[in-house]
């Protein structure tokens, strides 16, 4: 076993692996000291790993001994067939005996949804004070009802996005800082990576790599890897083409409205598999759904939902179309954004549809409108929106355009135009 360890460790080898700082890894940097359990989850390959390693990193430089780190990867092939508890107790004993660190360690427990019953060795660890304990899966099942209620107030939790437009901009070279005039004069450079950002989506691998061909490649194989490894694997998934399908379905039709007895008709499958296997692809970080808002709660409840998906790029590469939806995948980017912010989010209905409305505690804050386009905005677009503002008592709209900048006034409402690649680097 201590090979195995000595792969992936500071103390048998310097590290090479931190890559490009991302802004999250600050946030959480805050929390190393605190006694809480920290837990990072998201979509496969969307860099949890490497924040690992810059949070070692970090401590490495300042000043801590890397005899008192340990990192385990439990997607390495020796872990494949041992992942229960008796494994989990003789890797930390292995390394407590062949590498003696001399104070209580900092342990970094990589995607440790493969080991059964983990919750209980890491609650146990955790309030003996043995080890600051960090852990990463790619699978919401991390923050089910009966791992927060194992980790109850000792959890910390972290959600890891693909890179945020700004982190895309930096990862191709690109700084623009927060003035928005030193913004301005990297206006054409900003819109030419909005375009590849659109098309290929942020996963750091993808975007570190040039070769078009290569990235088509890799995104297939990230979509594969969470069908197969991420669901199918471990919800023992009999009817595998059935599954892809939905997502493949689910992936083409990104901001549309979407209701389980319509997909149940498309896809000839009973309206429980439907279900599930929906709640499993929102499990793995593939799509999110979000639902309509409404004052009253069983409506909300039983109105379709709007899907998107974490990864643009992965879509592109999957989905089944003929044309580029550079609209939808427009949207889509703004989801994110808004999701990666931490915000509720909905969308409206009423006599027109409004693509986002942001709630914050008990009542709606903001109404957002997607409309890509670079000349002339529909005037639909104008009331739809600001049919919302006045539904929800609010005199100011949002709507996010190609490359149209400027404001609207009347006596009772105020509409800001903002061209999506400034929005995206609020």
């Amino acid at each position: 076993m201590l090979p195995v360890l000595e792969k992936w460790n500071f103390w048998a080898k310097p590290n090479n692996k931190a890559g490009i700082r991302r802004q999250i890894t600050a946030n959480i940097s805050k929390f190393i000291k605190n006694k809480q359990v920290i837990s990072l989850t998201g979509i496969r390959r969307s860099g949890k790993s490497t924040i690992m390693y810059q949070i070692m990193d970090e401590l490495v430089k300042g000043g801590e001994d890397p005899k008192n780190i340990l990192y385990v990867n439990f997607e390495d092939p020796f872990f494949a067939k041992t992942g229960d508890l008796k494994m989990l107790d003789a890797v930390y004993q292995t390394y407590r005996e062949n590498i003696n660190p001399d104070r209580h360690p900092y342990l970094f427990l990589d995607e440790i949804q493969n080991i059964e019953q983990w919750e209980r060795w890491v609650r146990t660890k955790n309030e003996l004070g043995e080890a600051k304990i960090f852990i990463t899966g790619s699978s919401a099942k991390l923050l089910s009802s009966e791992v927060a209620s194992a980790l109850t107030g000792r959890n910390i939790n972290f959600k890891i996005w693909p890179l945020s437009f700004r982190e895309f901009l930096i990862f191709n070279g690109l700084e623009v800082g927060e003035d928005s005039l030193a913004i301005l004069s990297k206006k054409t450079k900003i819109r030419s990576l909005l375009k590849k950002y659109l098309k290929w989506g942020g996963f750091p691998e993808t975007t570190m790599e040039k070769d078009d061909e290569k990235k088509e490649i890799i995104l297939k194989q990230y979509f594969e890897d969470i069908l197969f490894r991420d669901i199918v694997q471990r919800h023992e998934i009999r009817d595998v083409h059935r599954l892809k399908a939905l997502a493949v379905t689910y992936l083409t039709n990104i901001s549309s409205l979407s209701s389980y007895n319509n997909l149940k008709k498309t896809l000839g499958a009973p309206l429980d598999v439907i279900a599930n296997y929906t709640s499993y692809l929102s499990e793995s970080f593939l799509i999110s759904e979000m639902p309509r808002f409404s004052f009253k709660l069983k409506e909300q409840q039983v109105s379709p939902k709007k899907v998107y998906c974490t990864d643009g790029g992965m879509r592109n590469c999957i989905a089944f179309r003929f044309m580029e939806d550079i609209a939808k995948l427009a949207e889509n980017s703004v989801y994110n954004f808004l999701s990666m912010s931490g915000n509720e989010i909905y969308y409206h209905k009423g006599r027109q549809e409004t693509d986002f409305v942001i709630k914050e505690g008990m009542k709606i804050s903001e109404v957002i409108q997607v409309s890509y386009t670079s000349n002339t905005l529909p005037p639909r677009e104008i009331s739809a929106i600001e049919e919302a503002s006045q539904f929800y008592g609010l005199k100011k709209a949002v709507i996010v355009t190609d490359d149209i900048e400027k404001e609207i006034k009347t006596d009772r409402f105020g509409l800001n135009l903002v061209p999506l690649w400034k929005y995206l680097l609020k």
